[in-house]
């Protein structure tokens, strides 16, 4: 059994925490942590280490030090690691809910199966009512007299003459016909005390599934925090949680798992100009562009391009597997690209624009990245009842651009 350690100062006090100085630690009690706070001092806790934490989350230590690398520093203020018992935990949620959507799948296949069996023996009884009525075994009979006559014209044109009679018969007799028709199905009806056909709610089906995609997209976020390497780079206009279901978008679309992620341009850092741009994405494939606005509200958007960018091209790049997208970030909405527009997922001329996704521009960014236009909707998916499709992404008519970055995604 491990045996508690005492403070030497306070000795009725066990040893709790681990102070860091600029080139020492001290270890120490909460007496001595008391101590540090009075009226003419305040002291910041935010480095004062529990020592039961410090073998689970040693990333605590490093956040303290001095002169850590800046990528690190970085990474460590946008997340921490996930304690082992809170991912468990969310996993632990997401199954519980995946078992419970299963359920309830199996419930709807149940209910869909005896509306289904119900509409089938409705229209059987249907049929066997109409045939009755309609006296269609007195037809069938009378074509097969007429098929096996074996060619004698006096008996052919008495069967001929009978068809006749028949269907005159039911032109004179119609109104009563159909009336029997609909009575008997009537107490047909009642006789089975059928129940009415209810199907399930389309929106509330489109709905779950739509909870089950997030909450997998949750669950990628949380695993992929636990598992992400602290040299990844990370945006500086979206936030981390953001960036990862991007990413994790991305995998599930593509239906492929990221390998590695380059970011080849920042705008402030390169150039925040076509010629800039293209020096560094020219020939390079499966790209997550990151735009933020200076127009009124600072609006953020982007898209991901699952094609090469050839800037000699002057033309539409494909996307065969039409797992591009668009989205906002302002808007929290994501435009994917239609199937029939595939063949134009983005244009592909260094010269004449900076970006363009689309057909006809649902993104068009000049090469001063302040002009453009956007007409969202046109290759890739939108609502448009939501509002003016030409400022819907940027805020404003023009795309005026205050940073832009670039990741390459390699799987």
């Amino acid at each position: 059994m491990q045996q508690e350690a005492y403070c030497q100062i306070h000795r009725e006090y066990v040893i709790q925490y681990l102070i860091p100085n600029k080139n020492s630690a001290v270890l120490a009690c909460a007496a001595c942590v008391a101590g540090l706070q009075d009226e003419k001092r305040k002291v910041t806790f935010d480095n004062i280490l529990l020592l039961h934490e410090i073998q689970n989350n040693p990333q605590k230590i490093i956040s303290i030090l001095a002169n850590v690398d800046q990528n690190y520093t970085e990474l460590s203020n946008k997340y921490s690691l996930i304690p082992e018992e809170q991912i468990k935990c969310k996993f632990q949620q997401w199954q519980n809910t995946l078992r419970q959507f299963q359920k309830w799948i199996d419930q709807l296949i149940i209910e869909y199966k005896q509306q289904l069996d119900q509409a089938i023996q409705e229209a059987q009884t249907t049929i066997k009512i109409v045939k009755k009525e309609l006296k269609c075994d007195d037809l069938w009979n009378l074509i097969k007299q007429l098929q096996n006559q074996n060619g004698q014209r006096d008996i052919q044109d008495q069967i001929q003459c009978k068809i006749q009679i028949y269907f005159e018969d039911l032109q004179k007799n119609s109104v009563e016909i159909i009336k029997k028709i609909i009575n008997q199905k009537e107490n047909d009806s009642k006789n089975l005390q059928k129940k009415e056909i209810i199907l399930p709610d389309e929106k509330e089906i489109q709905q779950k599934f739509q909870q089950q995609s997030q909450s997998i997209l949750d669950l990628n976020m949380y695993i992929r925090r636990l598992t992400y390497s602290p040299n990844a780079p990370l945006s500086n206009i979206v936030p981390y949680d953001y960036q990862q279901q991007l990413l994790s978008l991305i995998e599930q679309r593509t239906n492929q798992k990221i390998n590695k992620i380059n970011q080849i341009y920042i705008g402030s850092k390169d150039g925040l100009n076509s010629q800039a741009l293209w020096s560094k994405i020219n020939l390079k494939q499966n790209l997550l562009f990151i735009f933020k606005s200076k127009n009124p509200g600072n609006s953020i958007f982007g898209g991901y391009a699952n094609c090469k960018f050839n800037g000699y091209l002057n033309g539409y790049a494909s996307d065969d597997t039409a797992s591009s997208f668009i989205f906002s970030y302002t808007k929290n909405e994501i435009f994917p690209l239609k199937q029939e527009h595939k063949q134009s997922a983005i244009w592909c001329q260094q010269n004449g624009y900076a970006v363009y996704f689309g057909s006809n521009g649902d993104i068009n960014i000049s090469t001063d990245f302040i002009n453009g236009s956007s007409d969202i909707g046109q290759s890739y998916s939108w609502n448009e009842n939501q509002g003016g499709n030409n400022t819907y992404l940027y805020g404003g008519d023009k795309p005026n651009i205050e940073e832009c970055e670039v990741f390459e995604i390699e799987q």
